[in-house]
């Protein structure tokens, strides 16, 4: 594996210090903030979210249209973009109909649901388009457009 970092926060001196003392700084770069993230999207492999906290996590939602594989941790509006759990793997992790979760805090659980992706590639193909179609459908710009105008009319009545 080889993990891209893509954002910034103020943990990120410690996070690079951490990767050269664990010797792993060969297989993680931090890209700092990024405004034109398509190319970061077509080259991934997969996304990983292993938030504490989130509200509707856009990162995943962008993950979704690209047709990227996702392992989340199960926190604020991320069970409602990828679904509730339906297969259930060593107790660990959970597949749900558009991505993995994994418990926030567990590391055990992430390493492993990272396994599976990449040994799984085929099972989770149909994952990945379940995701895209529900990114596309849901969160199209003509359906926020749509939502906005109601929203306006609503308040104008």
């Amino acid at each position: 594996f080889h993990f891209l970092i893509i954002g910034d926060g103020e943990l990120r001196k410690e996070l690079e210090q951490k990767t050269l003392e664990l010797g792993i700084s060969d297989y993680i770069t931090f890209t700092g903030w990024q405004r034109d993230l398509p190319p970061f999207y077509g080259a991934l492999d997969g996304v990983v979210l292993t938030s504490q906290n989130e509200g509707t996590p856009v990162a995943l939602i962008e993950a979704m249209a690209a047709g990227k594989p996702i392992i989340s941790t199960q926190v604020g509006g991320v069970k409602d973009l990828l679904g509730s759990a339906v297969i259930s793997a060593d107790g660990d992790f959970a597949v749900a109909p558009r991505g993995i979760l994994i418990s926030s805090g567990d590391a055990n659980a992430l390493a492993k649901s990272m396994i599976y992706l990449r040994e799984k590639r085929d099972r989770m193909s149909r994952v990945v388009t379940r995701a895209r179609e529900f990114a596309m459908t849901n969160f199209s710009k003509e359906r926020l457009v749509d939502d906005i105008c109601s929203l306006y009319r609503e308040l104008q009545a």
